[in-house]
């Protein structure tokens, strides 16, 4: 081309106008398709006897014409009034037809006519980078759109009942208290998800519920007024499956569900299914995702014989199983239809405190554990009391001696222990400690058993950084007993760039607590007195004796400081 040509406008000024001008037409008519069927949602909650009411408030829309419209549980759930404020102005009583905790979603019944309504996208179509618009009423400033993209899929997240929520949509529009229940939309007017959560110190980083999940739950709740699962007491994850293998049994997919863990009474284990099993289908249907498994346990699966096909140890085996109805919230009435009582006559705060930092947790309101994050460079979290969610492991061998590790250039000894990350699960922060740590993979250990709630302590304020004063309490532990069935060289302190031991030694199990920091000795105490149960089989009367025994090889201090925890 020569050189006095025009060069191409390929990159001009209009063209630029051009882009934005259709940008701002994609949000304003998907807008103006979704915005008149977006109410305000007002609620309150009875309290003791002489106390006032609780108010909260958030948003929602309509999805039929004769009224039924879709909000969060944690706004709308077990509410004694419910007033919805909506498009145009009007203001109507509604009752609550079903509440899900487990799915963090309800659908209301709106006493009015002429109502406006919207539809259900396809989520599983989307695509990250896609416009994603946000409609509600963020701090009671009713009907706001705010505008972004999808930023990633497949996160998950815990709801309330602590079920995990799968395949849920992140996003940088902007979300607010107010926002949750309101709708995520795409460019054509089509809802996509649900707002539910944001990380409020953070920027940019607000989730919603997928609308393929959120549809189906809505038709639960309308034509049930609760959502029944069949249940098998398995929890497992997504993994991939090696392509020889797949191809070698003919498997429809490379990805399969393991088993990670059975709960107690499980009909699971009771029919065979171990820990460690890829489950690859179930009544001949490809399983390829957790969704795929949830799926498959819908109400019709309920009391019905499933075969289902597992990967164990280089063989295919089918298992017969009958789940049983899973019991929910909504089996002991909190779900059931129920009517609307008198209408709130006071504003309120947001029944949200999923949505924006400092709300009101109603009930044991939806806040995920991982909601406060309070240092980044360590990924720390901390839950609403101030605690940081952290896991803490004890590795055995075959002679029952435990993993202990002397913390790099200190003379204290310590378990392997870390702080849990956003969105990550215990299990699998455990697993990166782990890998981080001491080096070992999945294949080295077998898991023996766990605490079964959070342990507690309190940090002393000298021990705790001046920035994170006021706002951090403590640790809370879920503690990890693992066999190890590996070799002692699979240990590997420098398996990170940044080692937490420098030494390491088989030490017998009961150690002596008297070299523990004081803060942290009854917590040690009783994890090591719950766990013995997996490692011996009945309790030793040794442990009786833990404090008052001192060991002469161990060091006379142990400490950690908080920030390396």
């Amino acid at each position: 081309m020569p050189l006095d040509e025009p060069r191409s406008r390929a990159f001009g000024p209009a063209d630029d106008d051009a882009l934005l001008d259709a940008y701002s037409t994609a949000v304003t008519r998907s807008v103006d398709a979704v915005a008149p069927a977006v109410a305000h949602v007002r609620v309150e909650r009875a309290q003791g006897r002489g106390e006032r009411s609780r108010e909260g408030s958030g948003s929602g829309f309509l999805i039929t014409p004769d009224g039924y419209h879709v909000t969060n549980s944690h706004v709308a759930g077990e509410a004694d009034a419910i007033e919805v404020t909506l498009h145009d102005g009007r203001r109507a009583g509604a009752a609550i037809v079903g509440d899900d905790p487990d799915s963090d979603l309800a659908v209301v019944k709106v006493r009015a006519d002429d109502l406006a309504w919207c539809r259900f996208g396809d989520s599983p179509s989307v695509r990250v980078g896609q416009i994603a618009n946000a409609i509600g009423s963020p701090l009671g400033f009713q009907h706001t759109v705010t505008a972004g993209i999808v930023s990633a899929l497949g996160r998950s997240m815990r709801a309330r009942s602590g079920r995990l929520l799968d395949n849920v949509i992140q996003t940088d529009a902007p979300l607010n208290p107010g926002n949750s229940g309101g709708p995520l939309i795409d460019s054509r007017g089509r809802v996509i998800g649900v707002n539910t959560a944001i990380v409020p110190a953070a920027q940019g980083l607000c989730f919603a519920i997928a609308a393929s999940l959120a549809e189906r739950v809505a038709i639960a709740l309308i034509r049930e007024g609760r959502v029944r699962r069949a249940w098998l007491g398995i929890g497992g994850q997504t993994v991939p499956v090696a392509r020889r293998v797949a191809l070698h049994f003919a498997l429809a997919a490379d990805l399969a569900v393991r088993v990670d863990s059975l709960e107690r009474g499980a009909l699971a284990a009771a029919a065979g299914i171990e820990r460690g099993d890829l489950i690859v289908a179930i009544d001949g249907a490809t399983v390829a995702s957790v969704d795929d498994l949830q799926r498959a346990l819908d109400v019709s699966a309920i009391g019905r014989t499933l075969a289902i096909d597992v990967l164990r140890r280089g063989r295919c085996v089918t298992l017969d199983v009958a789940p049983a109805e899973r019991r929910s919230a909504a089996d002991d009435g909190r779900g059931a239809r129920r009517p609307a009582v008198r209408r709130p006559t006071r504003r309120g705060a947001d029944a949200s405190p999923t949505c924006g930092a400092g709300a009101a947790s109603p009930r044991g309101a939806f806040v995920p554990e991982w909601i406060q994050p309070i240092d980044s460079r360590h990924h720390a979290m901390l839950d609403r009391d101030g605690y940081r969610p952290n896991v803490a492991i004890v590795v055995a061998n075959g002679r029952n001696q435990v993993f202990w590790g002397k913390r790099i250039r200190e003379h204290s000894w310590q378990f392997p222990q870390g702080g849990i990350n956003a969105g990550e699960t215990p299990e699998a922060a455990m697993y990166r400690e782990l890998r981080e740590e001491v080096g070992l993979e999945p294949q080295h250990v077998r898991v023996l058993g766990r605490t079964r709630d959070w342990l507690r302590y309190e940090v002393p304020q000298h021990w705790i950084k001046r920035e994170w004063r006021g706002s951090y309490r403590g640790q809370k532990q879920i503690w990890y007993l693992l066999r190890l069935t590996g070799r002692d060289n699979d240990v590997s302190l420098r398996a990170s760039d940044h080692p937490e031991f420098d030494a390491w030694r088989w030490h017998d199990y009961w150690i002596p607590l008297d070299n523990v920091i004081d803060f942290k000795r009854e917590v040690y105490r009783r994890a090591l007195v719950e766990l013995e149960r997996f490692l011996h089989g009945r309790p030793q009367a040794r442990r009786d004796r833990l404090v008052s025994v001192q060991h002469p090889s161990m060091p006379s201090a142990y400490a950690e400081p908080v920030e390396g925890g």
